[in-house]
This record gives structure tokens, sequence and C-alpha cells, in this order.
């Protein structure tokens, strides 16, 4: 066969080739051409069904369908849409929310009541379906739509505390969408962000910012006093979070150039969970926020009780001075004040509004009960050494009794959640002040028959006369709120009448002849209980003994008992509480147990056997902890840990999700691109053939 030959028949074949190309490519894109036009010709038909349809919704009062209505924290929104329709059929109503289905309704109109419970963009839309010949299965559908476009803003206006700068009055700010990039100007800012439940999206803080540990991680934009702008505006965020001291001009500007900042400026508790309720709901996690919320009130509520329970009148809560540091303090108006006011203190400083420098002189004349003083940033500020170090202050109280606390300033200091854990602290402080001081109280005793007062310490029991004869074994129980004494438990073999109950702290005890009962008494007490009727009277006594005690000096707390004075004992016969008490000399021993233990205290039960006596003595004291060969010595060749095992390497599938049960996807039907791609491949193909053909007919 010639060479012209060869050449005719492989033309003849490459032309077939492409054909069948040609053909295969028209067989797939005219069915797809034809569907795309079936739609777009139902599409029309939809139209000109609309035509027919009339709608409506309450907020704009007419047929609008874009509908912006604004909301406020703790609201919700109800709208309510209508669709009225012309045309002679009933139809299946599909009524659906942002994609959602949320109702199903037959007629010729239909309305849908719907409450937004969140600010956000929301789609309302409502679609009617009929067939178009009947109830035929294999009849048609044709359909009629409509649909509002809704946004519902939350707004804040009022809860701004940055309404507080000059010309800022009326500054209101709107979010239709949550923040997903937010700035936070101020440490208290930061941990408000967090608790709130929005620190994911927390991009920038301060240098100080410093709690939680993940806010040490953002980038920072400054210090609180000195926020750089130019950092703030690149990081482009959609809520700026400030506080009262932040500079002003920063703030307007920002203001100026567009951003929604948020300030705050909280002058008691209360405002503090404000401000965590309202970023939670600009953040869009209110039902968090409310929760820690909650929890914080349950907290303050917990403590408010206790102080209750322990201050009955004004003169009885110590009196505070808080030295933030150079005599820096907080006056009447502040979230400190209030922190101190609710654990149960006086703050010296409340003639004053605000925040001030207290001068020596007034210091000296107020007199603190306790002084508590700022650790500073990084736990440096010298506040405490001002105070000690000052020979001017010997003559306070705080000082002589050695009452002069240091507290963490990140917690004191920050007007945001831990602001509760500040006010426990504080209490702790307070709550080993009202052990320590006799403060009078009134008291209420509870009998069986009768309801008596106890004033300064004094209780006397006066029983109404009983219709039937008395029981052989009466109880009362008297309690004491101020002193190491929490309630002395009472029973006797005859009726208590006209029993008289006194107890009271002492400092030092008296001209006795014996020596302390233990090298480390925790405080003395003087009870007197006399018995009119002279009874022999069986009993308990309840002690509340403070935890900073027991840790400072290293008491073992199975050690803790309470001692009797009898001078008659000169026989050291040993202490065994568990086996019912003992005697050394000078000391009556009772048998004394752990019974519970709260925050600041551990409580002990004392049991006791009681004639009449009056001054008699008492003492609560407690044995160290006995030093062990470990605690003496470190060993000198201790072995070596063993090695732990190294990690083996395993391979998992990657599509592998542990704790959850993974559902097989579904295969996606190929589109035009990958049609295109085999047209492509095809084409491809016949163009390489063609080119090595001619490739080979030039070698030849």
């Amino acid at each position: 066969m010639g060479k012209k030959d060869r050449n005719s028949k492989d033309g003849y074949r490459y032309f077939v080739l492409l054909l069948s190309v040609l053909l295969f490519s028209f067989a797939i894109l005219i069915p797809l051409s034809i569907s795309i036009a079936s739609a777009n010709l139902g599409a029309a038909l939809d139209t000109d069904l609309a035509e027919g349809l009339t709608q409506w919704n309450s907020a704009t009062e007419d047929g609008s369908d874009n509908i912006s209505v604004d909301t406020y924290i703790g609201e919700d929104t109800a709208i309510e849409f209508t669709v009225t329709s012309d045309l002679a059929h009933n139809w299946l109503w599909v009524w659906s929310v942002n994609g959602e289905e949320v109702k199903r309704l037959e007629g010729k109109s239909t309305s849908l009541s719907h409450t937004f419970e969140d600010f956000g963009l929301y789609t309302v839309s409502v679609v009617g379906q009929r067939q178009k010949d009947g109830e035929n299965e294999t009849a048609e559908y044709e359909y009629i739509s409509a649909s509002w476009h809704v946004t519902i803003s939350l707004v804040i206006g009022e809860e701004n505390d940055i309404r507080d700068l000059p010309g800022l009055e009326d500054y209101t700010i709107r979010f239709s969408e949550r923040p997903e990039r937010i700035v936070s100007l101020a440490p208290s800012a930061t941990e408000i962000l967090f608790a709130a439940g929005a620190g994911d999206s927390v991009i920038g803080v301060t240098v100080f910012c410093n709690y939680p540990l993940e806010a040490k991680e953002i980038d920072t934009i400054g210090g609180f006093s000195t926020p750089s702008l130019e950092k703030i505006v690149a990081l482009d965020p959609d809520l700026i979070v400030a506080a009262h001291g932040n500079p002003s001009e920063v703030i307007y500007r920002l203001i100026e150039l567009g951003f929604e900042v948020y300030g705050t400026h909280a002058k008691n508790i209360d405002e503090i969970l404000a401000h965590i309720r309202v970023v939670g709901a600009i953040a869009g996690c209110e039902e968090r926020a409310y929760s820690v919320v909650d929890s914080l009130r349950a907290r303050l509520e917990a403590i408010e009780e206790k102080v209750g329970l322990i201050v009955i009148e004004e003169e009885q809560r110590p009196r505070v001075f808080y030295n933030i540091g150079s005599f820096f303090t907080a006056g009447s108006g502040t979230f400190i004040d209030a922190i101190i006011e609710t654990a149960g203190g006086k703050n010296i400083a409340v003639d004053r509004s605000g925040y001030f420098i207290m001068s020596i002189e007034k210091l000296v004349d107020k007199n603190p009960q306790i002084i508590i003083c700022d650790s500073g940033m990084g736990g440096i500020s010298g506040a405490y050494e001002e105070i000690v170090d000052d020979e001017r202050l010997k003559i306070v109280d705080a000082v002589k009794n050695s009452r002069v606390y240091i507290i963490e300033g990140d917690i004191m200091s920050r007007p945001g959640p831990r602001v509760v854990d500040a006010v426990e602290i504080v209490h702790e402080i307070f709550s080993e002040f009202f052990i320590a001081t006799a403060i009078e109280t009134e008291t209420e005793i509870e009998t069986e028959d009768g309801v008596g007062d106890v004033n300064e310490g004094e209780a006397t029991i006066e029983v109404a006369p009983a219709p039937a004869p008395a029981p052989s074994l009466e109880e009362v129980v008297i309690f004491f709120e101020a002193i190491a004494l929490t309630s002395i438990t009472l029973k006797a073999d005859t009726n208590l009448s006209n029993v008289t109950v006194v107890a009271e702290r002492i400092e030092e005890p008296g001209n006795i002849s014996a020596p302390p009962p233990s090298d480390i008494v925790y405080t003395y007490l003087d009870i007197k209980v006399k018995n009119a009727a002279g009874a022999r009277i069986d009993g308990k006594i309840e002690l509340r003994v403070a935890k900073s005690w027991l840790s400072d000096n290293n008491i073992n707390v199975s050690t803790v008992t309470l001692w009797r004075y009898n001078e008659s004992i000169s026989v050291d016969v040993g202490v065994d509480v568990g086996a019912g008490g003992g005697a050394v000399v000078g000391w009556n021993a009772f048998p004394t147990y752990k019974v519970s233990e709260e925050n600041a205290s551990v409580y002990f039960e004392a049991v006791i056997e009681i004639d009449e006596f009056e001054s008699s003595l008492f003492a609560v004291a407690g044995e160290k902890e006995p030093e062990t060969a470990e605690a003496m010595q470190m060993p000198i060749d201790a072995p070596e840990p063993e090695p732990e095992p190294e990690p083996v390497d395993v391979d998992v599938a990657e599509d592998v999700v542990y704790g959850e049960v993974q559902e097989p996807e579904e295969p996606e039907l190929p589109g035009f691109g990958v049609v295109f791609s085999l047209i492509g491949l095809l084409a491809g193909s016949v163009i390489a053939l063609l080119r090595s053909r001619r490739n080979a007919f030039k070698r030849r």
C-alpha cells in the first residue's frame, strides 16, 4: 500500500474519532439544556401565579418584604406574617425560617406568628403547592411563594457606661450579628468576656491581661492607659470592650472611626454582674452568662447569710482600711467599698467618694481594726511595708494586733467575675477577727418549753409552767456566734429553770498556779453555768478553731482538746481524748472530737460533766505534728524512677473520629465540571494522537 493510501485511511480514522467525541458531548449537554429550560419555564409559571398573592407583616404593617426591628436584652420579638391568595384554589402552605420548616397549613390564605428569641438576620418564607389536575398522582404540581428578609438588632444604650463621657450621653450601638472579632482594653474586661463565654472571639488584649491563662496567648494592643490606636484599628474589631480609666481621647477616636465600643464602670458588685450579662447578650452567649451570674449570686448570698448570723449591730463590723499603695484607698461609690461591706466589714474611707489618698493623721484617727494591702501587679507594691514599718502607725489597732493582711491585687482591684473571690477571701479575714474578738451579740436560745434572748454573752432561760409533768431529762442549746465557743448543749435530770450561762474570751488567764495545758493554746474561755435547781448537768460544747491557726502552728487536728482549769490536780496522768479525756497538772481534759469544717474554720465537740460552777477557766489547745524522718532529712540515695515506655506509633485511619459514629458520605452526582473534564480529556487524546501520527509521517 502506498504512502498516499495510508494517509487517506488514517485521516478517515481521525475523522470518525473526532465525530464520536462531538456526538458524545451533544448527548450529555442537550438533556441538561432541556432541564434548565424547563426549570426556567416553571419559574415563569410560578411568577405568574405569585401575581395573585398579597403579603403583609405586623412589624411594618404593610406588604414590605424587608423588615428591621430593634430588640433589647431580655426581650423577644414577635412578628405576624400573612399571605392572601386571589386564586380560587386551596393550597398546602409550608412555612420556614432560615430554611427550617416551622409550620404547615391548608387553605386559600395562610399566616404565621413567629417569635424571634435572638437578634440576627432571618429569612421567613412560605411556599404553597397543589396539583394542577385534581388529585391524580401523575398530575404535575404548581407552586406559589412569598418571603421576607428580617433584621433583628440588639440595642445597647443605657447599659453602656461609655455614656459617662461628655458628649456621649446618647451613644447607642446596634448588633444585627454576633461580634466575632473583639478587642479588650482592660484586664477586667478580658475576664468578663471569658466568663460570659466570648473568649474564643477575643483577638486583642492589653499587656496586663493575665487571666485566664488563655488571655496570655492573644495579641496585645498596648497597656491599660496606653493602648495603641494603630494596633486596634489594624485588628478591625467588630466590638471593643473598654473600662473606666482607659484614655478618653482613644475612646472618642475609635467611635469617630465607626467602631462599636461598650464601656464598663462598675460602682458596686451588682453592676459588675450586670456587665457580665450584657457582654454575654452581645456575644450571643446569654444563657452561659446568666448561668455564671446565678452561680456568683449564690456564693454572695451564702456570705451575706453568714454575716447576718455574726453581725447584728453596725458597731460589730470591724473597721477596715484598704491600702492600694501610697495610702491610696477606695471610698464610697466603689466596688471595693462594696466588697468590704458585703464581707462584713466597715470601710473607714466611706466618708469620701471615689479613690483618694488618706493622710496618716486621719488613718490614725480612724484607728482601723483590720488593714488589707493590695499586692500590686506581679505581687510587688510595698503597700504592706508602708503600714507595718511606719512608726506612727504602731498605735493603730490593726498594727498592734497583727491584723495587717495582703491580698492579691488582681483579684481585689479588678471589677470582674473574680470580685466574688475577693468577697470570700476578705470574709475569711473578718471571720478570724470575729473568732478572736469577743463581740457582744444577741443570741437566741431554744428549749422544749420556751424561747429566751441572750445579751452580752449571758443566757438566762425562763421556762413557762408546763401543764403536764416535766420529762425526766431536759435539754437546752445555747448558741454563741462571735467567739471560739459556738454552742453549749446542757442536759439535766430535772427541769432547767432560771439557768444562767455566761461565756467570754479572755486574752490571758489571771493568777493561776499551773502552767498552760499545752505549749500552744488557741484561746482561753471563761464559762459560768449556774443552775438554781442544783441539778447535775451533762452536755457538750461546740468549738470553732481557725484553720489559719492550725496551719501556722502545724497543729495535729486530732490533738485539739478542751481543758478546764482545776488547781487540785497535781499529777500528770496524760491525755487520751478518744478513751475519755485525761489530765495534766492543773487541768482536766474533756473528750474532744472533730465534727466538721468549712472554708476558714474547723469545728470540734467536747463532752462535759458539770455540777454547779462559777468563773471556770477553760482552754482550747493542741499539739504540733511530730516531725518524721522524711521531713527531717531527705534520702541520700533515692532510687531513680523507671523510665516510661516509649510511645508506639499506631496508624489510624484519617476518617475515624473517636466517640462519634461516622455516617457514610453519599456520592455526589457529577456536574458540568465533570462533563467538561471528560470532553476535554477525549479531545486532548485525539490531538495527542494526531500529533504523534504527524511526527511519524515526518520520520518516514
